[in-house]
């Protein structure tokens, strides 16, 4: 009974070796977990991405991606021009509010500043607002 104990112990110690070699991800890599990648490194990868992927998707992740997007240097220059095509799968209004935090979080440093189709008389207001100085902002498509 002790030699079949005696077998049966190695097998166990076995199996979790190759428990531990074997993650469920597969071939033995190693998990990565994107959530405590250095905030300014995903600072960096954001400014490489689409105004509205930071905005819209980026910020939904997890908790350390949503305060990255925070960073201001992300919206230093807003241009909301290709928002546009957006038409079918958001109402004006709440890209209209989007515009407006997105100008919130450039804390100031916004230079460059576009929007076509769902400006409004408050976005202009808002902007004129938080900004003051703005070196460059167009507005196509304005309706007042």
């Amino acid at each position: 009974m002790d030699d079949h104990m005696a077998s049966e112990n190695p097998r166990k110690e076995e199996l979790g070796k190759e428990e531990r070699q074997n993650p469920k991800n597969g071939g033995g890599k190693e998990e990565r977990d994107w959530s405590e990648m250095p905030c300014d490194l995903l600072v960096r990868v954001f400014q490489l991405l689409e105004t509205q992927d930071v905005f819209y998707k980026a910020q939904r992740v997890c908790s350390s991606w949503r305060k990255a997007t925070f960073d201001s240097s992300l919206w230093r220059s807003l241009s909301l021009l290709a928002w546009s095509v957006w038409e079918e799968d958001h109402d004006w209004d709440e890209m209209e509010l989007a515009a407006k935090r997105l100008v919130d979080r450039s804390c100031s440093q916004l230079v460059d500043f576009s929007v076509q189709k769902f400006g409004t008389d408050a976005l202009l207001l808002h902007v004129a607002e938080r900004l003051g100085f703005l070196p460059f902002c167009e507005f196509s498509w304005f309706w007042l």
